[in-house]
């Protein structure tokens, strides 16, 4: 078979890419090695309808992922988290700041980083994530603040915003744009999960006329052998698919990780060794909570997440909830006694939760992002872009890709750039298949 585009990867990426393609007329396949699409935005069902996400997820409003499945007329339901939470500092619980009330009255600060944080969020609409550019999170975090207090907490925050514990290498510029979104325009908890996400997706992909192959796991991608019936078919691939089944491609997205993506080409990607962003994730369905607070909060000196994602979404029966605790783990692995440190926090936050579970799940080593955005490489302005350099018709697509964006936001961006990439190189192909004796 011989297709406009193969999409290797049916995650969120894969199948926005798709359905742009297809919508201009692409001829577009998408081939998935799971049985099921979304990758990590997959969502299972539990107990009877709990819904779990691959760990905590949100979706930034306002922002680039929003952007782009506007544009697919896909609307998002779900509802935004209360602000109000927690910040554990030791065995403490502080009010965690989050407006002019509750930064004067926590017992987290003293009344000097109160006037530093303060002014940070008072200021924080009109700086310029740019000019943090190619400085660590914790360099600019030492020049900013004279107070350490307000050093941990604004690390919490870029924690909690990039998923990344390394300050050191975490670029400032670009956790400046996460924390701006999440502080000015909110996150949003998606009723159902990301379920309702990936298959808005498809949906929109089918009704374009992607061709979606599930449970179909391409060993390697390679360009054509033989010599090429027409110029076009020189820039094209093969896609080589386990039991020896072949597909031709003009033009192959890679919808993948970088490691996958260099397995499969054969050659890296990437001028430099990925480092996944990784955390340690436990999911509880609960039939109730056992108290109605906290329902959020963050670790200050341990990097720790809590969220009751029911407060917010429809995630669980009537009554019924669904907490993720996670600690964040940078590019290492997870530590023996993760699980357990998490309980505890359950038993700190929740006392009680483990007479209620429904059911519960432990991810030790999630990956959150396929790759840190390094202050070293000028966080997302140093990432590769969609289209692969020396190699026509080849494109990625992925939260590791292009400059636009972290998480999800990043590989939906990615996803149209490639798309509007490859549609603005379709006209001439056209036209060489149409005058073959062009190019001989």
């Amino acid at each position: 078979m011989h297709y406009d585009v193969v999409v290797v990867g049916g995650g969120l990426g894969g199948l926005t890419a798709a359905a742009f393609l297809a919508r201009e007329g692409m001829q577009t396949l998408v081939l998935e090695q799971a049985r099921e699409l979304g990758g990590r935005g997959r969502t299972h069902v539990v107990g009877g309808g709990f819904f779990f996400n691959q760990g905590p997820h949100a979706l930034y409003a306002g922002m680039a992922g929003a952007s782009v499945l506007a544009q697919l007329g896909i609307a998002v339901r779900g509802g935004t988290p209360s602000a109000r939470g927690v910040a554990i500092a030791g065995d403490q619980l502080h009010t965690l700041p989050s407006g002019p009330w509750s930064m004067l009255s926590t017992s987290l600060l003293g009344w000097r980083a109160k006037l530093e944080v303060g002014g940070l969020f008072g200021r924080l609409k009109t700086l310029d994530p740019a000019a943090a550019q190619g400085k660590s999170w914790r360099d600019w975090a030492n020049a900013t603040f004279a107070q350490p207090e307000s050093r941990a907490l604004l690390e919490a925050l870029a924690r909690l915003t990039t998923y990344v514990h390394d300050p050191e290498r975490l670029d400032a510029g670009a956790a400046l744009a996460q924390l701006q979104g999440a502080t000015l325009r909110g996150v949003l908890y998606l009723d159902g999960g990301w379920a309702q996400l990936v298959e808005s997706l498809r949906s929109v992909a089918h009704d374009a006329g992607v061709t979606v192959r599930t449970g179909s796991r391409v060993t390697a991608v390679r360009r054509p052998v033989e010599r090429p019936r027409s110029p076009s078919q020189e820039q094209g691939w093969n896609v080589l698919l386990a039991h020896g089944e072949q597909v031709f491609a003009t033009n192959l997205i890679l919808a993948v990780g970088p490691e996958a993506a260099n397995r499969l080409l054969g050659e890296p990607l990437l001028d430099h060794r990925a480092r996944p962003v990784r955390v340690a994730c436990l999911d509880v369905a609960l039939e109730r909570l056992p108290r109605p607070r906290p329902l959020f909060g963050i670790g200050i000196d341990e990097p720790l997440y809590y969220s009751v994602h029911t407060s917010a979404a429809r995630l669980a029966p009537t009554g019924g909830a669904v907490i993720h605790v996670a600690r964040y783990l940078g590019s290492c692995n997870a530590a023996e006694g993760t699980e357990a440190r998490l309980m505890r926090l359950l038993d700190d936050l929740q006392p009680g939760w483990q007479d209620l579970v429904v059911d519960r799940r432990f991810l030790p080593n999630m990956v959150a992002a396929f790759d840190v955005p390094e202050a070293a490489r000028r966080g997302l302005s140093g990432r590769p872009s969609v289209e692969v350099s020396g190699q026509p018709g080849l494109y990625r697509v992925g939260d590791w890709v292009g400059s636009v964006g972290l998480l999800a936001d990043a590989s939906l961006a990615s996803a149209k750039a490639a798309a509007e990439a490859i549609l603005a190189h379709a006209p001439s192909s056209r036209e060489a298949e149409q005058n073959p004796a062009q190019g001989s």
